[in-house]
């Protein structure tokens, strides 16, 4: 198994860069073209790609790429968690743009703008912060003292400049507790991030083998 320069720290590899400018470019493009910041989804997208940047410049291993991942993959998951639970709900605008677009597009487009964040934010949260050679072991009150709230403090912003149900067509009976839900939810997701950072990996002498390969 091979821990590229990202993992252990560095910045990225050659072929990695590659990636990471064609990921960059495509999710600029995207927010340019198409973004609107009524929709959280955009918002998200936004995060995503602020993570892509810090990783290209910064490394893995830096700690405010860290905490940008953490935000990333809050927010991404909750953006999932909610994709699914106004479809259930049969929210207007989903049914709208559903029938707007077509089934092939709409589900084109709910992967790419829904679930391919989630999954991304994901990979990084096991390569950048779950599966680190050498993590320090924490108790679990260490771990919570590295909780910072961005991606509750995005949403509580998001929900004070745009009134999320009246934008996607849900019938909600308290609109005001979606920020309180929001935050909530997003703080205790973090929390479960943090928690499930583990000092798994490699041992000392994998870690060497590896690197001299």
């Amino acid at each position: 198994m091979h821990i590229s320069a990202a993992q252990h720290g560095g910045l990225l590899h050659a072929r990695e860069m590659h990636y990471w400018v064609l990921e960059a470019t495509v999710l600029i493009l995207a927010l340019v073209a198409a973004g609107d910041p009524t929709h959280f989804t955009w918002w998200g997208v936004g995060i995503l790609l602020a993570g892509l940047a810090s990783i290209g410049v910064l490394g893995g291993r830096d700690p405010y790429v860290r905490r940008v991942i953490v935000t990333a993959v809050v927010s991404s998951t909750l953006i999932l968690t909610a994709v699914v639970i106004m479809s259930l709900m049969k929210c207007g605008m989903l049914n709208e743009t559903y029938d707007d677009l077509g089934p092939w597009v709409y589900t084109f487009g709910n992967f790419a703008l829904h679930y391919y964040p989630a999954l991304r934010a994901l990979h990084w949260a096991g390569q950048y912060l779950w599966m680190q050679p050498f993590t320090p072991r924490k108790n679990w009150i260490t771990k919570l003292g590295g909780l910072h709230g961005d991606a509750a403090l995005i949403i509580s912003t998001y929900c004070i400049l745009v009134e999320p149900a009246h934008v996607y067509g849900c019938t909600v009976h308290s609109p005001g507790l979606l920020s309180i839900v929001g935050s909530l939810s997003s703080l205790a997701l973090e929390a479960v991030i943090l928690l499930l950072e583990t000092p798994r990996g490699y041992t000392q002498s994998q870690y060497a083998r590896h690197m001299l390969n």
